[in-house]
């Protein structure tokens, strides 16, 4: 296959553990093509390959904002999307997970897909319950490269307010209807007691019907050791940047999948969370690139540049492993791309 575009001369940091650098990056047909050597890639071009001389700059692996809320202030929900997409790319973000989507929220992101006007990638997530209580009925799975739709949001508790909102009976039933149904629960827990009640609930589920959909914590902020040893490789979290320090390095060390929702700009999220944390940038850019992915259940699609992957990358104007933490926000997106295509120049 000819490579369409190469990228070159700069600091690659593709996110894969197998291959974490590159020289050269090559696309084809939406998707990296090449990852490695300039020789290599360079082998696949001709004359009509356009290529992106990065002139020292560092190509990662689009953001990917795990958990982004509601847009408002547009005349529609619809410019609502187009108006916020431009500024998330602006940021580097290409992918997001929308949570609290009622269905005619669902319907206008499948009307943006199904007529090509998708901004950038969106995993929707659906509203079990009307603002008003009613229940609303599980939302039909729909997948494809720009759009996906399998996952139900529940609430065991609310930020801030450690009080259960349901029994343990009652959130078993509600987790196993969704199981059962093909698709992945969303479940709001962010204290201790509201976690232990999540990990109940996914377990009775699982425990009646194997199923390869992980289901996912949103918002944990008190894990406690046992909890995290039980979601290793069964259940994904995310975590807001306001977490406590010592909390998110004790759930990255536990192996858990976790990915942050900054609700801004990914740079200056990283370098707040660093400053308390202690983490690495290196630690903690997966959490805003693979580990959304993966918690989507996308992750053989992107959150790295590897071959076969979606091409979505961003360019910035420094290396965010080697800046000092308390420059990171220094840094500029310069390009976003999507498959491959530029979508934002700054």
């Amino acid at each position: 296959m000819r490579a369409e575009l190469i990228l070159f001369n700069g600091t690659i940091h593709t996110l894969d553990p197998l291959h974490p650098t590159a020289e050269a990056v090559s696309v084809a047909s939406g998707r990296f093509l090449g990852v490695g050597a300039l020789e290599a890639v360079e082998a696949a071009s001709d004359a009509s390959s356009r290529r992106i001389d990065l002139e020292g700059r560092t190509l990662i692996p689009g953001f990917n904002e795990a958990s982004f809320p509601l847009w408002t202030g547009e005349a529609s929900f619809e410019d609502a999307i187009l108006a916020g997409a431009k500024g998330l790319l602006s940021h580097g973000i290409t992918s997001i997970t929308h949570a609290g989507l009622l269905p005619e929220h669902l319907a206008v992101y499948r009307a943006l897909t199904e007529s090509r006007r998708m901004p950038l990638r969106a995993n929707a997530i659906a509203r079990r319950y009307a603002p008003d209580g009613t229940k609303i009925p599980l939302p039909e799975r729909f997948e494809s490269n720009w759009l996906r739709i399998d996952t139900v949001e529940l609430f065991a508790d609310s930020d801030g307010d450690p009080r259960l909102r349901e029994n343990d009976q009652r959130m078993q039933a509600l987790v196993w209807d969704i199981h059962r149904g093909g698709l992945r629960a969303s479940i709001r827990a962010s204290s201790e007691g509201a976690i232990q009640q999540a990990i109940g609930a996914i377990s009775y589920a699982s425990a009646r019907l194997a199923s390869r959909m992980k289901h996912r914590l949103e918002h944990v902020a008190a894990p406690n050791t046992d909890q995290l040893n039980h979601c290793r490789g069964r259940i994904g979290m995310t975590v807001l940047p306001s977490i406590e320090g010592n909390m998110l390095s004790a759930i990255v060390a536990a192996g858990v999948t976790v990915a942050l929702s900054g609700d801004a700009a990914p740079l200056a999220t990283l370098q707040a969370v660093a400053a308390r944390s202690g983490l690495t940038i290196a630690d903690l850019i997966p959490l805003y690139t693979v580990s959304a992915a993966i918690m989507a259940g996308e992750d053989y699609l992107k959150g790295t540049i590897s071959p076969g992957k979606y091409a979505d990358f961003a360019i910035l104007s420094g290396d965010p492993l080697r800046a000092p933490v308390d420059r990171l926000s220094d840094l500029s997106v310069e390009m976003t791309a999507l498959n491959g295509q530029i979508v934002y120049a700054g």
